[in-house]
């Protein structure tokens, strides 16, 4: 697939400079008949991206290898639940369900239930 580089808006001659040689660098590769075809652009910061529109057969192609992706990931997705793992240096705090405004703190292994104060934890 036919992809070319173009500079919008660039402020400054740093960013003018990287556009411009990655304009240069992506227009010598592609011929006019790609660049006649430019259906989609994508932009990132000051850089626009174009490009040409697939064939059928690559986007069969890629509908086919998006589908065997997703029959893939199905056991993960579906799967209920989250897995959290945390160095045991690192606090993991919870809502408490017994104590509306309680957390509980777990850190080391031990497990701690207080408030938040002025953005630190106080036991109760």
């Amino acid at each position: 697939m036919a992809t070319k580089v173009s500079k919008t808006r660039a402020k400054g001659a740093r960013a003018a400079t990287q556009v411009s040689a990655l304009t240069q660098v992506a227009t010598t590769h592609f011929s006019a008949r790609a660049v006649e075809q430019v259906v989609g652009q994508i932009r990132f910061g000051r850089v626009v991206v174009e490009t040409a529109k697939p064939s059928a057969a690559q986007a069969k192609i890629n509908i086919d290898a998006g589908r065997s992706a997703l029959v893939r990931a199905k056991a993960v997705l579906t799967r209920p639940g989250v897995q959290v793992r945390v160095d045991p240096k690192v606090p993991l705090y919870r809502a408490d369900p017994a104590t509306p405004g309680v957390l509980v703190r777990t850190l080391n292994g031990q497990v701690t239930r207080g408030r938040m104060v002025a953005g630190r934890f106080k036991p109760v």
